[in-house]
């Protein structure tokens, strides 16, 4: 989100290695206009700086959010903020007698008040569920475990991840699961198609299981949202409390990002691996163009007599060409749209992509493949381009060729 602020401790790259207390500077964030930007330029509605959003709770429990240019101190209102706490828990699989022991990573978020995080965040429920309450305890029917369970929200990666365990594509409202020794019961499922939090469980900031984790009275991000929802004042926030601010938090000091910034710094490892996929698709074009080269070398080699027939018959040089250069945009074309439609049976698919933290850190996005029209009409023209440059060579090599010598 273009003006969302993520506020950790000084030196954290990453929400796991981040350790906050409320209070202190960090609260004075709440509070602060941003006059300026980091090369002194004056931002806001006449250089008049930006303030955080604002939102007024409604009856029900919802929250609406108020126009910009609303004052910080009118009565009733909140600043739009979230206070949360990111932590990575261990859970066994279920394996078959017979097999090894397996654990795996989940991703937990506990939230002070999950109605601001998912307004900040953009997450909405699908039909049918509800938010936890702060202690995120379900009041009715005991667990297994003999303990009330615990409730929680869950992205579509990680509904699809535990509904494995139960044989299930995903996990629906109800369902429950094990994690840190006590039972989840699954009370709402989160619209998180194609962001981090699709991978994320979201539950309450006094559950038990975040208690015992030592991130009850603590929490590891401070995320604001400007009121122009601008990337440009966002940065400007960002450097003010990094940069000018910078007070102490328990001897430490502010480290603050602009959402995208932070993001972009999580996604290096994977632009070194993209590097990577374009450099081995460069590799298998330029194979592509010679194998075109090569099957056009051969298809004139047997075909010689039958160039110069036609150069006695009137065919000029230019019309011998073209004839050798559309039968190998044929045979690309042919080639192409084939691999398209083996690709296009991946549409649909998801697929897991971590963006790396450094020190160990880093967050899972589930993420769907997407094999569209645009998708296959750029495969096609692409296939296209390789034909035109493998069958290029041939063709000239062909109509350069003299009557006599084709003919013997």
């Amino acid at each position: 989100m273009p003006g969302n602020v993520l506020v950790m401790s000084e030196g954290s790259t990453d929400e796991l290695f981040s350790n906050l207390s409320r209070g202190g500077e960090v609260n004075n964030a709440v509070n602060t206009t941003v006059f300026a930007d980091a090369k002194g330029r004056p931002i806001g509605p006449g250089g008049k700086g930006v303030n955080l959003a604002r939102v007024v709770k409604n009856a029900d429990g919802s929250l609406t959010r108020l126009p910009p240019g609303t004052p910080k101190d009118r009565p009733g209102t909140d600043a739009l903020m979230s206070y949360e706490a990111y932590l990575v828990m261990n859970q066994p699989v279920p394996t078959k007698p017979g097999e090894l022991a397996r654990r795996r990573f989940l991703q937990l978020r506990a939230f002070l008040d999950v109605r601001h995080g998912s307004l900040i965040h953009n997450i909405e429920l699908e039909p049918g569920g509800r938010w936890f309450t702060p202690n995120s305890v379900e009041p009715d029917e005991k667990a297994p475990d003999g303990l009330q369970y615990l409730q929680c929200c869950v992205g579509e990666g990680a509904a699809a991840t535990l509904g494995e365990d139960a044989g299930k594509k995903r996990l629906a409202v109800g369902d429950t699961f094990e994690l840190g020794d006590r039972w989840w019961r699954v009370i709402g499922l989160m619209k998180t198609r194609g962001t981090t939090y699709g991978s994320e469980i979201w539950t309450g900031s006094q559950n038990p299981v975040v208690a015992a984790a030592g991130k009850g009275d603590k929490f590891t991000t401070l995320v604001l949202r400007m009121e122009d929802d601008s990337d440009e004042s966002a940065k400007a926030m960002a450097f003010y409390l990094s940069e000018v601010q910078g007070g102490d938090q328990g001897g430490a000091k502010l480290k603050a990002f602009a959402e995208p910034d932070y993001y972009k710094e999580l996604t290096k490892t994977n632009e070194q691996f993209l590097t990577a996929i374009v450099l081995m698709a460069v590799i298998m074009a330029v194979g592509g163009i010679f194998g075109v080269m090569n099957t056009m070398f051969a298809s004139i080699a047997a075909r010689i007599k039958e160039v110069g027939v036609l150069r006695i018959l009137g065919f000029k040089r230019w019309q011998i060409l073209i004839s050798f250069m559309i039968e190998s945009l044929t045979i690309a074309f042919v080639g192409g749209l084939l691999g398209c439609l083996l690709g296009y049976f991946a549409n649909g698919f998801e697929a897991a992509s971590t963006l790396s933290g450094g020190q160990g850190g880093g967050k899972s996005v589930t993420l769907t493949m997407q094999v569209d029209f645009t998708i296959i009409a750029t495969g096609l023209l692409f296939t296209l381009v390789m034909g035109r440059l493998g069958g290029l060579v041939p063709a000239l090599s062909a109509m350069r060729m003299e009557i006599l010598d084709s003919l013997r």
